[in-house]
């Protein structure tokens, strides 16, 4: 599930929405003026590669999901059970239902 940020054209507040799907296709609002424009922005990667390629972030199944855990530590929201089911899932090695990559 990507977290993309965004920067509002209007009240320059920068904030982050949660997508269900890389292919998930929404009006995106400014969450404290509520103006529809806004421009996502280029963020960090969330994992980084070894010296052979591959990534370090997945060779530990319990990092699947750790950035979306964090996230929703740091905005002070509690995590939905659904989402909690599906890092549970991923991490036991099920893709989730729907998921376009």
């Amino acid at each position: 599930m990507p977290i993309y940020e965004y920067r509002c054209k209007s009240c320059f507040l920068d904030f982050e929405v949660l997508y269900r799907s890389f292919t998930e296709n929404r009006d995106t609002q400014c969450p404290d003026c509520k103006n529809y424009d806004v421009k996502r922005k280029i963020s960090l990667s969330s994992f980084k590669m070894n010296r052979n390629g591959s990534s370090e972030k997945f060779s530990d199944s319990s990092d699947i999901g750790r950035n979306v855990e964090e996230k929703f530590k740091t905005h002070g929201v509690e995590m939905p059970e659904s989402v909690r089911r599906t890092i549970d899932d991923a991490r036991g090695g099920q893709m989730p239902k729907g998921l376009d990559i």
